[in-house]
């Protein structure tokens, strides 16, 4: 899992150091929506947490890196993450809207979505539950001062994921479907500039 995330960000953050150096690096909540929603209607919804980091290429484009999840669960010694997302993407300023402390953005992602479970006697993580897709988001970015920002993100996609109750107990295969998918509906975030 690590080797996997190095080898992914590492040469984005790479290519945007050479270009600009403006980097930022942020963290918050996500699924807030349907979070509250779940309150009025008895679904399961959960909380996600989400890391991001941002890079700049030139005035108005960035690379970006995100990794969002479920807080993390213990049971039976095995430790699971659930709707573990690793995310990368392009995005772009919208230009025509420019005010001095609100920025606003667009672009796409691209993610690969697994349960990750971990026992606590073994360094051996395994997973599950796999899928992959794409995401078109939207983000809100409101400075504080030069270095610091809140920012809040909505984003909405499509992808194949794994049948999450297991193998057709029929046939023994793992059905694939289409799935439409939204895990940062109305996140909110702080962000810092370095």
């Amino acid at each position: 899992m690590k080797r996997i995330l190095i080898s992914v960000i590492f040469p984005i953050c790479i290519y945007g150091q050479s270009v600009q150096k403006i980097n930022s690096f942020g963290f918050g909540f996500s699924n807030n929506l349907e979070t509250l929603s779940s309150l009025f209607n008895n679904s399961n919804a959960k909380q996600l947490l989400h890391i991001d980091y941002k890079n700049k290429s030139d005035s108005s484009k960035n690379f970006r890196s995100s990794l969002f999840f479920n807080l993390p669960k213990t049971e039976n010694n095995v430790m699971t993450i659930d709707n573990l997302f690793i995310a990368i993407g392009y995005g772009k300023q919208i230009n025509f809207l420019k005010m001095k402390k609100l920025n606003i953005y667009y672009g796409s992602d691209f993610y690969y979505k697994m349960t990750a479970k971990r026992a606590r006697l073994g360094p051996i993580i395994s997973s599950s539950n796999y899928g992959f897709g794409v995401l078109g988001f939207l983000e809100f970015e409101f400075a504080i001062d030069n270095n610091l920002s809140l920012y809040s993100e909505f984003n909405m996609g499509f992808g194949f994921h794994q049948n999450e109750n297991g193998p057709d107990p029929g046939t023994g295969l793992i059905n694939w479907y289409l799935k439409k998918i939204s895990t940062k509906n109305l996140s909110i975030g702080i962000r810092k500039s370095f």
